[in-house]
Formats: structure tokens, C-alpha cells, sequence
């Protein structure tokens, strides 16, 4: 069963880039065959062996696949590139899927143990309260700095607070925002020392509500998405898996509606329009949303290798404030947005240059090949560890959430490393403050 559905996402997005690869010659529309039978061969291998257990390669793979077959599909539909361009951007995507898939191979046969923080992790009741209560307070400054509550909803996506307070918000958006995954056992928890149900969905609420005010579509259907997986990964009984139809009947509406409508009204109010969704393929291929696979392109013809870790570090030192550590790098994606699109230096955001890219960026070729490797080969410990874990509600959570941070893989591996890093500073926190409160509690 598992194989007719991938082979059918194979069919389909053949039917929706045909049109367009066709006309790039019929070369392009055997590579992007390549890569599709690739992928999906990838995907039903680790289906096959329990996907419980392969979770974070599915869910990694999966989103490669389709983030990178429509970033494939874009090039041809806007006719900006020629066939030796396409080629190379093909070659360095499908290469790389091989690359990533044998790092994760070496690490099949390490011998791991399990996260010890993950198996010691749990937290009482008032310890979420005070988590809440750190996450309202974050939400009401921001608002704040934001100009009030019309100011912030209806300010554009980098504009909330001002430049002056970009990279503020931008550092403690960061953070604040895990606490979605410190909501996330309590949904379905029918423990009675668990927060109140009522509180617990009124934090869910507010979570959706942020994630539409930041212009945060991916946001969106993460927390969608993690809602859906924590509750797949906690059923035991087979049969019990029908129950998840209402929960995916819900999660697909709301995601698909909220993540489009945001993703392409995202600049002010004033652009915001319902109108996207009767032209969904133009808002698709014609924005920049999946224009990782041209950027690569533009990195290798215009950017020079500065064979320094400067993208590989960056995931760590993000927080600090460039003014006072001027050594500190610059995002690639940040480069990209002022060399190629014309953004002003300045500005917070950028564009996606995928792990390849910044890979290249720091070590050149050899940085790619390297990178890669090591990139799977950390990913396959991550997942190997989580399995040698003792199952329980916040080992899933933890497996959910590092699973479903792999789908910003695609795009880059800063943007990944970065939502990592402030994951489990989160949760760092969160249980400092759990011991503190069992020390104040003793005494």
C-alpha cells in the first residue's frame, strides 16, 4: 500500500511539471525521473522497515522530495535558465540525495545510547504554568515593540517592531516559539495532575494566532503537522489508527487554507486577498517559495568559496549580536537577498540557498561532498539514539519535533541548525526551571 502512494505522489508530480519539463527537452524530464525514483525509493525502504523506527528519514525524505520536485518543476516554468544550468542544478540535487542517504547509512552500525536528558525529561504542572507564562509575556512585549495589537497583525512579515527591534523579536520569536512542543503531550493527556484542557487549547489558539501574525506558513503547518504525528507516534494498537482520520481531516483544511493564504499575503494588509487560491499554480511556481534549486545556480556562477565554516557554525552563534562579535558570519541565505534579489544589507530574512549551497559557500566542491555525508551521518545518530530511548510522552515529542524540523533540510541547513539550537535551549530552560522549583519546593 505504502508503495502505491509514493509511486502515485511520483505520478502526480509528473503530471504537474510535465508541461513545463518537456519544454527544457526531454534530458530534464528524464533527471527529474532520476530523482523522483530516488527518492521514492528511499522513502519505501525505510516505510518497509517500520517507520516508528526510520520516523525522521521518512518525514526528511519526504519533504526533500517535494520541496526540491517543485523548486525542479519552478525552473522550467519560468524559463530563466538554460539547459547547461539545468543540468547542473539537477546533477548537485541528485547527487546530494545519494550523498545524504550514504551518511545516514554509516551511521546505522555505531553503537549509540539512548538522550539521557530526553529519558530524565519531565516537568509538573506548575513548571508548565511558569513556561506559559514566560511565552504570554514574550507574546504581550512583542505586541508591544509591534505598536499594539492592529500595528503588529497588520504590519508586513519584517516589519513587526521595527528595523530598530528586528533582531530582538527575530531571537526571541526563536525561542518562545518551542513553546508549542512543551504544549504538545498535554492535547490527548487524560492524566489528572496534566494542565487544564481548557488552558492547554487557549495556548494552542494563541500558538495558530502567532504563526498567522509572523507570516509563518511553514509555522503553521508544523504545528499542524506535530499535533498529528505525536498522536501516530503514541498508538500502540493498529486498529487504533483510524482514529487519527479526524484529526487529518482538520489538520490538511486548516494547514492548506492558513499556509497558503499566508505564504503569499505576507508583505501588509493591503495585499491580502482570498483571490490566491484561484491561481494557485502561478502563486506556486512564480513566487519565491521554491527557488532553492535556481539560487544554487546562482551561487555557483557568482558566489566564491571563502573555505571557512561560516555556515556550518552559524546555527551557534546566531544569537549573538553582530555589533559587538563582528566576526560573526552571515547567513548565506542573508547574502543571497542583497547580491541577487536587491534587499538592502541590513535586512533580517533572505532566501533559500539549501545545504549544498552552503556547504559550497564554505569549503567549496569538497565542502559539498564532506558536508553532505556528515549531514546524514547526523542525522541517522539523532534517530538511532531516539530509538535506543526509552519510549515515553516527551521522547516523542522530541522525535516528533527533530523530525519535523527536517523539512526545512530542502531550503538550508542554517535555517535548520538555528530552529534546532533554540529547540533544545528551550526545553534546557524549561527543565532548569523544573529543578529550581523542586529545590525552592523541598525547602
Amino acid at each position: 500500500m505504502e508503495a502505491f502512494i509514493f509511486i502515485f505522489l511520483g505520478i502526480l508530480f509528473n503530471i504537474i511539471g510535465y508541461e513545463y519539463l518537456v519544454e527544457s527537452g526531454e534530458s530534464i524530464v528524464v533527471l527529474f525521473n532520476i530523482f523522483v525514483i530516488i527518492n521514492l525509493s528511499i522513502l519505501i525502504y525505510y516505510w518497509r522497515k517500520n517507520v516508528k523506527l526510520n520516523f525522521i528519514f521518512v518525514y526528511l525524505f519526504f519533504w526533500w522530495f517535494v520541496y526540491n520536485s517543485l523548486g525542479l518543476i519552478r525552473m522550467s516554468y519560468i524559463k530563466k535558465y538554460t539547459t547547461e544550468e539545468l543540468w547542473i542544478s539537477y546533477s548537485v540535487i541528485i547527487i546530494s540525495t545519494i550523498l545524504l542517504q550514504i551518511g545516514i547509512l554509516m551511521s546505522k552500525n555505531v553503537k549509540v545510547t539512548g538522550f539521557s536528558f530526553i529519558e530524565n525529561f519531565n516537568i509538573s504542572k506548575t513548571t508548565y504554568y511558569i513556561a506559559l507564562g514566560l511565552y504570554l509575556t514574550f507574546v504581550a512585549y512583542s505586541v508591544a515593540l509591534g505598536g499594539g495589537i492592529t500595528a503588529f497583525f497588520l504590519a508586513g512579515y519584517h516589519e513587526k517592531g521595527g528595523a530598530e527591534n528586528m533582531t530582538l523579536i527575530f531571537v526571541l520569536t526563536r525561542f518562545f516559539t518551542w513553546f508549542k512542543s512543551l504544549n504538545l503531550p498535554y492535547y490527548f493527556s487524560k492524566d489528572e495532575n496534566a494542565p487544564s484542557k481548557f488552558v492547554v487549547y487557549s495556548a494552542m489558539l494563541l500558538l495558530f494566532i502567532m504563526s498567522v501574525a509572523t507570516g509563518g506558513s511553514l509555522g503553521i503547518l508544523e504545528l499542524g503537522i506535530t499535533i498529528l504525528f505525536y498522536k501516530y507516534l503514541s498508538i500502540t494498537k493498529p486498529l487504533k489508527l483510524y482514529s487519527l482520520k479526524k484529526y487529518i481531516y482538520f489538520m490538511l483544511s486548516f494547514g492548506l487554507i492558513a499556509g497558503v493564504l499566508i505564504r503569499f499575503n505576507r508583505n501588509d494588509y493591503s495585499s491580502f486577498s482570498f483571490d490566491v487560491l484561484n491561481d494557485a499554480k502561478e502563486n506556486v511556481f512564480g513566487s519565491a517559495t521554491f527557488d532553492s534549486t535556481g539560487n544554487v545556480i546562482f551561487i555557483y556562477n557568482n558566489i566564491e568559496p571563502v573555505y571557512q565554516p561560516n555556515q556550518i557554525i552559524y546555527p551557534f552563534v546566531n544569537f549573538l549580536p553582530r555589533a559587538t562579535f563582528t566576526w560573526k558570519p552571515m547567513e548565506l541565505g542573508r547574502i543571497l537577498s542583497y547580491k541577487l534579489y536587491g534587499f538592502e544589507s541590513e535586512t533580517i530574512g533572505g532566501f533559500a540557498p539549501t545545504p549544498m549551497g552552503e556547504f559550497y559557500y564554505d569549503f567549496g566542491l569538497l565542502g559539498v561532498v564532506l558536508g553532505m555525508i556528515v549531514l546524514g551521518y547526523a542525522i541517522g545518530l539523532i534517530q538511532y539514539k531516539m530509538n535506543a530511548t526509552p519510549e515515553s510522552k516527551w521522547r516523542n515529542v522530541f522525535l516528533v519535533t527533530i523530525a519535523g524540523l527536517t523539512a526545512t533540510l530542502p531550503a538550508w541547513y542554517t535555517g535548520f541548525g538555528v530552529r534546532l539550537f533554540y529547540f533544545i535551549l528551550f526545553m534546557w530552560v524549561v527543565i532548569k526551571i523544573e529543578k529550581l522549583y523542586s529545590v525552592l519546593r523541598l525547602k
